[in-house]
C-alpha cells in the first residue's frame, strides 16, 4: 500500500510540475525564399503624407532628395530650388 501511495504521489507531482513549469519551445524557422514582412507594403494616402512630412520635419537637408531633384530635371543637370 504504501508503494502505492507512493507512486500516486510521484504521478501527481510530475503532472503538476509538467503544468507549472515554463514550457521552452523554438520558434519555428523561417522558410528561406519567404520574408516575415511585406517589403512593398501599399500604404494609405494620408499615410504617405505623414511619412513625407516626418522625413522632410527630421532630414531637412536630404541629399537624396537633391538626388531626385536633379533625376527629375528636364535637362538632367542639378538645380537648386
Amino acid at each position: 500500500m504504501a508503494f502505492a501511495t507512493a507512486a500516486a504521489a510521484l504521478t501527481l507531482l510530475c503532472l503538476l510540475m509538467s503544468r507549472v513549469a515554463p514550457v521552452r519551445r523554438t520558434p519555428p524557422l523561417p522558410r528561406p525564399d519567404v520574408y516575415p514582412e511585406s517589403l512593398t507594403a501599399v500604404l494609405d494616402p494620408a499615410d504617405e503624407e505623414y511619412l513625407a512630412w516626418l522625413a522632410a520635419h527630421h532630414w531637412p537637408d536630404d541629399e537624396y532628395l537633391d538626388l531626385e531633384r536633379s533625376w527629375q530635371a528636364p535637362d538632367g543637370e542639378d538645380r537648386a530650388d
